[in-house]
């Protein structure tokens, strides 16, 4: 008497390019635009899962030339961290990085009550040093950043000795502390009472500036493409309008991508994962 073997559902998340595994197996997962079923059989019959509306079948046994590799190699990868990861975030339902030593992060840090410190040059400045201190360290290549005033995204790759979670604490860290200690010395006392006051309960330090900071793995060329497209137009984005065109704002990598001319601080060249 055989066993039915259950299907192994993947989900595809059309807006981020992220595939990631159905919950009955044990594994994280996220609301899909599109999924793809494997044509994983029954043991003793050639019945294959029916096809959900809205999406292609995605075959791991018999997959469309040039897509079995990539699909492969990240399924085993999520199946090797599984036990570090089965826990979801609340907000917008993404699960925790997983550290995967092929991929690029896109990565997102917030000041606590989105105060708008980077507005003031000195403070930008502060985490584009931070940036270009841990690529010139080789702590991870940096393909791409905008700062903003509230917040800065970037594109990062660990270096090999390196993890996700390394890169987030220190660069977190060395950008806090730099920020903190030119708010003292710098007289700005406003600003100081308010991270004391709006630090976690649990946190030791004195102060805390940001809230918690953000990595997704970027698991796709499609999903790549989007984020550096998302962090260079930010600035010209209807909610802030800080410059006429993407090229102009300063604080942002766009003017290499875009015109061939150095940013701010240098970038890696991310079109080489892109080809």
């Amino acid at each position: 008497m055989s066993t039915r073997r259950e299907p192994l559902v993947l989900y595809r998340n059309a807006a981020r390019g992220i595939w990631v595994i159905d919950p009955r197996n044990g594994m994280p997962a996220t609301t899909a635009r599109t999924r793809a079923v494997s044509d994983a059989k029954d043991e003793s019959s050639d019945a294959r899962p029916p096809r959900p509306r809205g999406g292609n079948p995605l075959c791991l046994t018999g997959m469309r030339r040039g897509e079995c590799g990539w699909i492969i190699n990240i399924l085993c990868e999520v199946q090797a961290t599984t036990a570090r990861t089965r826990s979801l975030s609340v907000d917008n339902m993404t699960f925790k990085p997983l550290h995967i030593s092929s991929h690029l992060y896109f990565i997102t840090a917030t000041l606590l009550g989105w105060r708008p410190l980077f507005a003031q040059r000195e403070f930008a400045l502060i985490v584009l040093n931070s940036l270009d201190w841990h690529r010139s360290q080789k702590r991870f290549a940096l393909y791409a950043y905008v700062i903003m005033p509230t917040h800065f995204h970037a594109i990062i790759k660990p270096a090999e000795n390196q993890t996700i979670s390394n890169n987030l604490q220190s660069l977190g860290s060395f950008t806090a502390h730099s920020v903190l200690k030119h708010l003292q010395d710098s007289g700005f006392s406003e600003e100081l009472h308010y991270f004391a006051e709006q630090r976690q309960p649990d946190r030791t330090e004195k102060h805390q500036i940001w809230q918690p900071l953000q990595a997704k793995n970027i698991f796709s060329p499609e999903f790549l493409r989007e984020k550096l497209d998302y962090i260079h137009n930010n600035p010209v984005a209807k909610k802030w309008q800080l410059a006429s065109n993407r090229v102009a704002y300063e604080y942002s990598s766009a003017r290499f991508y875009d015109v061939g001319q150095p940013p701010i601080i240098p970038v890696d060249d991310v079109r080489i994962w892109l080809v």
